[in-house]
């Protein structure tokens, strides 16, 4: 029963890349990377990769022409009429996304143009392309990403669903640079996210979400979410926090003082996270939220501004635009990176947030890329 589980799953995802790489004609690239993550969100159970199969057989034309298909997980090369030469790979466990990533960018690609679409949540995103990241400048030059909703959490997706990628996917989609954010705890290696990376009590609430996931039914983020507004500092305390900040536009070096309860760094402005909580809902890549003076009633307030993106209006939010912040801090405090948490002690501070240079080539909705653009426009 096992082993059929398993063939039935891999024939599922080959199917899914195969109806997507229909999609991309020899203008966009040379060859189109596909990685699958088989355990997030959307393409665990097989009632949701049937679902994917069957909406995106009915808008994929019959193929046409005789252009064969590399598919590692199958053992080597076979006939798929019409499609452009790709490699499937399937995550086989933890930390296997970061491996894959490593192995794709050592390929010798030789001059060809290569898509690589990323089919998972924000955690895929993230480890595949941190990887990427550090390869360099040079070794990105040939190619472009894009990210497709398929796990649990897919704030930082590139498109709506598996429909809407196809349109991107064809000849209608955009290229345009994308940036990531340098993460760096004192002792610790460098680590880039892509959406938004904090600390604090969103922090708090991703490592209890994914902590409690499995065990909670419903919407555990909004569950441990709304426990957090109200009890987490009387849990893990907050202490004074000081915060060197890099302002676009501005010379020199600012100093921030206060209680942050959180203190949330985007790639760019107009982002969202935890299952689209906009916690940067405009053009400002900075929310920085005081605990000073916070009483109940006001956190009540701010819980429900947060949720609706209206938080920026709150008298204890302080919106940025920075290229990068230095935080100062004693005591033990969550830290998140696109959805991934981790605690940091005492002794991981200093902790730096750092925008990097624009080197990676996102694949998007042409509709949406004069706003995606925007996003980055007062850090040129």
């Amino acid at each position: 029963m096992l082993a059929f589980m398993k063939t039935s799953l891999e024939s599922n995802l080959r199917r899914i890349a195969e109806l997507l790489v229909a999609h991309v004609g020899t203008d966009r690239a040379d060859k189109v990377i596909v990685v699958m993550n088989p355990v997030a969100g959307g393409l665990a159970q097989a009632i949701r990769r049937r679902k994917h199969i069957a909406a995106l057989e009915a808008v994929t034309p019959a193929p046409q022409g005789t252009v064969a298909a590399a598919l590692p997980e199958a053992g080597g090369a076979l006939p798929a009429p019409g499609l452009l030469p790709f490699e499937l790979h399937i995550t086989k466990e933890a930390g296997n996304t970061e491996v894959i990533a490593a192995e794709v960018m050592s390929q010798d690609h030789g001059n060809e143009r290569v898509l690589v679409l990323l089919c998972g949540g924000d955690g895929t995103y993230s480890q595949f392309l941190d990887v990427c990241l550090q390869a360099g400048p040079e070794a990105l030059k040939q190619f472009s990403f894009m990210r497709l909703p398929l796990g649990s959490g897919n704030d930082g997706a590139d498109a709506r669903d598996l429909v809407h990628a196809t349109e991107i996917i064809s000849k209608t989609g955009q290229v345009v640079p994308s940036r990531g954010v340098g993460v760096s705890p004192q002792g610790l290696p460098t680590r880039y996210a892509f959406n938004i990376t904090s600390v604090g009590i969103d922090a708090y609430v991703t490592y209890m979400t994914n902590k409690l996931r499995k065990r909670l039914p419903g919407d555990t983020y909004k569950l441990v979410a709304d426990l957090s507004t109200l009890f987490y500092d009387r849990i893990y305390g907050v202490g004074e926090m000081k915060v060197q900040v890099e302002r676009v536009g501005k010379q020199p070096t600012e100093e921030l003082r206060g209680q942050f309860m959180l203190f949330a760094v985007g790639v760019s402005g107009y982002r969202c996270y935890g299952d689209h909580k906009w916690v940067l809902p405009d053009e400002h890549n900075v929310c920085a939220i005081k605990l000073d003076n916070m009483t109940l009633s006001r956190r009540l307030d701010l819980k429900k501004r947060l949720y609706a993106g209206d938080h920026v209006h709150h008298e204890n939010t302080e919106m940025l635009g920075v290229r990068k912040a230095t935080i100062e801090y004693d005591r033990v405090i969550p830290l998140q990176l696109d959805g991934e948490g981790v605690w940091l002690k005492p002794e991981n501070f200093p902790l730096s947030f750092e925008l990097t240079e624009p080197l990676l080539s996102v694949l998007v909705d042409p509709a949406d890329s004069g706003r995606y653009l925007q996003r980055y426009s007062y850090l040129s």
